[in-house]
């Protein structure tokens, strides 16, 4: 049997990486055939103990057809990754008798302030776990980007630290993370970045949110990367009246998508 070869598109950061957009399903994903995706049975949502600290087990990990992610009721959600695959393949970067395999290794309410993401911490652990599973699949298997998107998190954690000192932290811990990513799998892999969802930033949280997008931008600036403007795109509260402003719609989330792969796009037409 001949083995799988894969383009991989890794993700991570926190809830908005993972999936949670609500409201309008007429826009479809596209090219079901030919993507994939890595899932980590061992769920991790939700799964902290009264201290904060995420409770970790190794991944469980196996290789599932397209499919879209659905939340505990049975809603479908939007995913950035997938809109990003989906024009992956639009634009012809898939080669013939290759797929997609997006590796998502986001996990909500997570971030660098609880030591759940930086160098030595679960998440990054459990990240490059899932990235060498991938790449294990096969031998011609091959990491094309690493998507991020994270950061409200540290922007209300650590609520002792002044802005400046702030940004500092994210940006060393940010830093070291692209750094370690690239050392393992290839300086010229294309990172993309992007910003929070505006209808929350601007209740109340637009300072600290600066600092954190401001710092992210440093990083991606330093390191060779792009990074996504959010401004006028709409959380759910706004599509659907349901009080969630700091996750982005789901018809948000296939624009937001579009946006990282053109960026990406740009990247490496260079």
């Amino acid at each position: 049997m001949n083995e799988i070869k894969y383009d991989i598109i890794v993700v991570a950061g926190q809830s908005n990486a993972e999936g949670n957009g609500l409201g309008d399903l007429r826009a479809r994903y596209c090219f079901k055939n030919k993507i994939e995706i890595l899932i980590d049975n061992n769920k991790l949502i939700n799964n902290f103990d009264d201290n904060g600290v995420l409770q970790m087990k190794k991944p469980l990990l196996n290789v599932v057809p397209f499919q879209e992610i659905k939340n505990e009721k049975g809603e479908a959600l939007g995913c950035f990754a997938l809109s990003f695959a989906s024009n992956y393949v639009k634009k012809g970067l898939l080669q013939e008798g290759r797929k997609v395999l997006i590796v998502n290794c986001a996990v909500g309410g997570t971030g660098f302030a609880r030591y759940q993401w930086g160098e030595t911490t679960c998440l990054q652990k459990r990240m490059f776990d899932m990235v060498n599973f991938a790449l294990d699949l096969g031998t011609e298997n091959r990491v094309v980007t690493f998507l991020w998107h994270q950061g409200e998190h540290d922007s209300f954690e650590n609520s002792d630290l002044s802005l400046k000192t702030k940004k500092l932290y994210y940006y060393d811990k940010f830093k070291n993370l692209l750094c370690k990513f690239k050392e393992r799998y290839g300086d010229n892999i294309p990172v993309v970045a992007g910003d929070f969802s505006y209808e929350w930033v601007n209740d109340g949280n637009y300072e600290n949110c600066k600092a954190i997008s401001n710092a992210t931008k440093k990083v991606i600036k330093e390191l060779g990367g792009a990074y996504v403007q959010t401004k006028d795109l709409q959380s759910n509260n706004q599509a659907i009246n349901n009080g969630d402003k700091i996750h982005f719609s789901r018809k948000s989330l296939y624009i937001l998508g579009k946006r990282y792969f053109n960026k990406f796009f740009r990247i490496v037409k260079k």
